[in-house]
């Protein structure tokens, strides 16, 4: 394991104590979360292997008792609200469409990879809530992309070895402030209909998307602790099992992953790109993408397990849109 991720996943524990220390007595507990994204979890069973092509998530949540420095960065509708903070370290990878190609593939994703610190706070109001997420990392083959899918093909899954890393986005800062406004729109007992809105701003996307969240089931409201956090009383346990579909709009301006970081790239994040390196230019962005995702969502008194089917349309004009899935496991701590 390298340094930066140890030093890393010791941000996560070193949280994960503190958060507990100073929510002992709160009424809901800290949680560990692991999600895993991958194209190979798809309803077809069957993997492509480009576009977004893995993900890991390893994160860390609990309620906000008393706010720290990072706390005091998110934006919040009122001081007395609930509020539940999350520390998240990730690695994302992005892969043109034939890994087995050693060759630069012009036109297409260029290799490229996250790592990533996220610190966010969710506030919960009595029929609205806000998100608020700041993040902070790298790309570039400081990312380990390279490093991590070549094993994972050749010794776990036994496929074609990715042969153009060579090829992927250099070493770059990676910074992104995202807000996001949830308000419900109508609910009965077993159904409920959200509406939200959420902004991206920084040096790694600029964008903004609207869309619905749609609940139906057994299932804690979107404005409740127990939605988010477990509750310690089991008097206060409600055991949910839900389906949620989630159709989007995105209004896109920029991606580094695709277009490169502002350290590399003139103009920085808002300007024009122009670099030696391959890239994809500003103009082959697509500007409206369209998307939706359906999850199936099981919470118990220690454990929640969720599956996500997602797709979105083409992000480069030309390529045909993307499916992946998403298998996520959170345990009470």
């Amino acid at each position: 394991m390298t340094k930066a991720i140890s030093i890393l996943i010791g941000l996560i524990l070193f949280s994960g104590t503190w958060g507990t220390s100073f929510g002992q007595k709160a009424p809901f507990a800290p949680s560990l979360l692991v999600k895993i994204d991958n194209d190979y979890f798809n309803i077809n069973i069957r993997g492509t292997d480009r576009y977004y092509s893995d993900g890991f998530f390893l994160g860390f949540s609990s309620q906000v008792r008393k706010r720290n420095i990072l706390d005091r960065l998110m934006l919040t509708a009122s001081k007395d609200a609930f509020r539940v903070r999350y520390l998240t370290v990730s690695q994302q990878l992005y892969t043109p469409h034939h890994i087995g190609n050693p060759n630069l593939q012009v036109g297409d994703y260029p290799y490229a990879a996250l790592l990533a610190l996220r610190y966010g706070n969710r506030t919960i109001m009595d029929d609205y809530a806000f998100y608020s997420q700041l993040t902070l990392g790298v790309q570039g083959p400081i990312a380990l992309g390279e490093e991590v899918q070549k094993p994972l093909h050749q010794k776990v899954f036994h496929s074609n070895s990715p042969l153009g890393w060579k090829h992927q986005l250099p070493n770059d800062i990676a910074i992104c402030y995202t807000f996001n406004f949830q308000k419900r729109l109508y609910d009965t007992q077993r159904i409920e209909l959200n509406g939200y809105g959420e902004v991206n701003l920084g040096t790694l996307y600029n964008n903004l998307s609207a869309g619905a969240i749609f609940k139906v089931g057994l299932f804690s409201s979107s404005y409740a602790p127990q939605a988010w956090l477990f509750a310690r009383d089991r008097q206060q346990v409600k055991r949910q099992i839900y389906l949620c579909l989630t159709p989007y709009i995105k209004m896109v301006q920029s991606n580094s992953l695709l277009e490169g970081g502002p350290l590399k790239t003139a103009g920085g994040a808002w300007g024009t790109p122009t670099a030696h390196y391959y890239h994809i230019d500003r103009s082959e962005l697509e500007r409206l993408i369209f998307g939706y995702s359906w999850m199936v969502k099981y919470v118990g008194t220690h454990v929640s397990v969720a599956y996500h089917q997602n797709f979105y349309s083409a992000e480069i004009k030309g390529l045909n849109g993307h499916m992946y899935g998403t298998i996520t496991f959170e345990v009470k701590l």
